[in-house]
């Protein structure tokens, strides 16, 4: 599965797509169902857009698992305190998801050891099964920058390590949600 990894050109990536829809079809019995339920032929999808994807709804209410695999892990939708069943999203194989952050990240910003990662994420430090957490951590873990870390509430301390960053020319990448960042934009309203 590494060879992902490897695509070159747009057609390459076509092709690896329309291949991992066919394994994805023939595996995964929910996606099966839904695809034939849909009244789609696999043999007559051609194009990217064509590929069925799953309604969210499915993973809240069905385990979506390639037949292959057994796993506990799962990454779990924050939702919001009235949703009782959030969608779970398996992981096989923790070792590509990781590689795929790496990848990803170094393809389209640059390597995650030159940056300072900081995170605005009050609520989903609470969920033990976040899928943003668990990226945000393994890119702090890659950067190994002493100045990395978590701002809950705490504005006034992350406000003034940007600002000390700033004046270090550091590149630093701050995620949060946007209710945090804006909570954090309004606790310094005449910052320019």
């Amino acid at each position: 599965m590494n060879e992902i990894f490897n695509i070159k050109t747009e057609a390459d990536f076509q092709a690896k797509c329309l291949e991992t829809f066919l394994y994805q079809y023939e595996n995964v019995e929910v996606y099966r169902k839904f695809v034939d339920f849909l009244g789609k032929n696999p043999s007559e999808i051609k194009e990217i857009k064509d590929i069925p994807f799953l309604p969210i709804e499915m993973f809240k209410n069905h385990l979506v698992l390639d037949k292959n695999f057994t796993t506990e892990n799962y990454f779990q939708s924050s939702g919001t305190t009235q949703m009782l069943n959030r969608s779970k999203h398996y992981i096989a194989d923790f070792n590509l998801y990781e590689e795929s952050i790496y990848q990803s990240f170094e393809k389209f910003i640059g390597k995650p050891e030159d940056y300072i990662f900081l995170g605005l994420l009050p609520n989903y430090s609470e969920n033990p099964h976040s899928s943003l957490i668990y990226m945000v951590d393994y890119l702090m873990k890659k950067s190994r920058k002493p100045e990395n870390g978590y701002f809950l509430y705490n504005h006034q301390e992350l406000f003034e390590l940007l600002q000390n960053l700033g004046k270090e020319n550091k590149k630093v990448i701050l995620f949060g949600v946007s209710f945090a960042l804006l909570d954090f934009l309004d606790s310094f309203p005449n910052t320019p």
